[in-house]
Formats: structure tokens, sequence, C-alpha cells
């Protein structure tokens, strides 16, 4: 069976653009129509996700987005822009404490 990148985004819980972006680096293998259009086969979703390690991914991805909340919160204290205690907590509130306790201390020395 062949899927569009939406129904193979939607199979395992990504974005479409998620798979576009990994069909385009090479992770998923695409076949593509006459007209130009990707399609996957529920065969390569399979088979990706058989090779993978889910934890492995799923650090990578909360490293991603703890980098991107920092220098969002730098670049808004670069730019004059202050932010209480209570803004630093909902940047890292679903991060462990052992991760939140020094960059607190980092922020309220930099204010």
């Amino acid at each position: 069976m062949m899927l569009t990148a939406s129904q193979a985004a939607m199979q395992v819980g990504v974005s479409a653009a998620t798979i576009t972006r990994w069909c385009n680096e090479g992770v998923l293998k695409a076949q593509y129509t006459a007209g130009g259009q990707r399609r996957i086969s529920i065969h390569e979703l399979e088979r990706y996700f058989n090779d993978i390690d889910l934890d492995e991914l799923c650090e990578k991805r909360r490293a991603q987005t703890f980098a991107a909340r920092t220098a969002l919160a730098l670049r808004r204290k670069g730019k004059g822009i202050e932010f209480s205690e209570e803004d630093i907590n909902s940047f890292y509130d679903d991060e462990p404490e052992s991760v939140r306790t020094p960059l607190m201390d980092l922020f309220k020395e930099m204010k």
C-alpha cells in the first residue's frame, strides 16, 4: 500500500512536513508519481520504525526543543526584554529538576 506524505504522517503521528523532510534526507525511501508526488510504502514506514531507537529519537527531539527554548530566552534577554522567574519556569516546566535548577541559576545571574 502506498501512502501520501499526509497519510504516512497520520499513521506515525508526525507532521507531513516531517515525512517530507525524512524523504529529502534519505531517511525514508519514497517513490514518485508521474506528476512528481511523493508516495511512501507502508512497508517502508514499518522498516524505519523497526530500525530506529525511539528513546534516542525522543531524546534528540527533547534536546532540540531545549536548545530552542534557551536560544529564545537569551535572545529576549539580549533585546532587553525582561522576563520573570515564572516565565523561565514555563520554558522548562517539562524538564527534570536536575536540568531546570542550573538554568534557573544561570538566568538569575543574568538579571
